[in-house]
């Protein structure tokens, strides 16, 4: 149930006049997947498990890239600047440690923006909670 309110939360985002890119699926972020939307061919990996206030790990193989970067909002909540720049960790690699804000309403459904190349893709995923 909560993910699907992840997904409908960042659907009624895109229709809130608010320019946001397409949304692509990953139902474990832990585990990996790939993603194919927006013009984004990326995959995806979360090294450690995602939470507030604790470092983990993003890590994206985007065969061809010349820049990969990661935003992390939450639909209807701002949240500050919480964008990073990934650095190449290899020919087609690239990683960055991700610290998370804490959301002061107890939410924990939050909306990746990955963008390749200035090409983005929405990934709704769900952290752990407060640390």
């Amino acid at each position: 149930m909560r993910s699907w309110c992840v997904v409908a939360g960042a659907l009624l985002l895109a229709g809130c006049g608010q320019q946001s890119a397409p949304v692509a699926q990953c139902p474990d972020p832990m585990r990996g997947c790939r993603i194919a939307a927006g013009g984004v061919q990326a995959d995806l990996r979360f090294a450690s498990p995602p939470g507030t206030l604790r470092p983990f790990v993003l890590e994206v193989a985007a065969p061809g890239a010349k820049s990969v970067a990661a935003s992390f909002a939450m639909v209807g909540m701002e949240m500050g600047e919480n964008r990073y720049q990934l650095a190449r960790t290899g020919s087609d690699a690239w990683r960055a440690e991700i610290i998370l804000p804490v959301c002061v309403a107890g939410r924990a459904d939050w909306l990746m923006t990955l963008e390749v190349d200035g090409k983005s893709v929405g990934i709704p995923f769900v952290t752990a909670g407060r640390p």
